[in-house]
């Protein structure tokens, strides 16, 4: 009885020194990752990209007359396959 409950003090305490150790070690994954200089380009041109959309009203970003062109050609074809209208 004394031994098994000497058993579940030990386990007890494994699992906790596991549970801190994977969150020390997942705390410094992510400190590291955000110094990572190829992250934070990432980050910043996803950023870039958002200013530039709510820019362009929530169309196609940087896209010319041709490409917007292509894109309702390809949506009416669509709406036509689907038989929507």
């Amino acid at each position: 009885m004394l031994c098994s409950a000497a058993l579940v003090g030990v386990r007890a305490a494994t699992l906790t020194s596991l549970s801190l150790r994977r969150g020390v070690c997942a705390t410094a994954a992510s400190a590291q990752r955000a110094q990572d200089p190829i992250q934070q380009l990432f980050v910043d041109k996803v950023r870039e990209y958002a200013d530039k959309k709510k820019g362009a009203g929530g169309k196609l970003v940087d896209a010319g007359a041709s490409t917007q062109d292509d894109v309702k050609k390809e949506l009416e074809k669509v709406i036509f396959r689907s038989k929507i209208l």
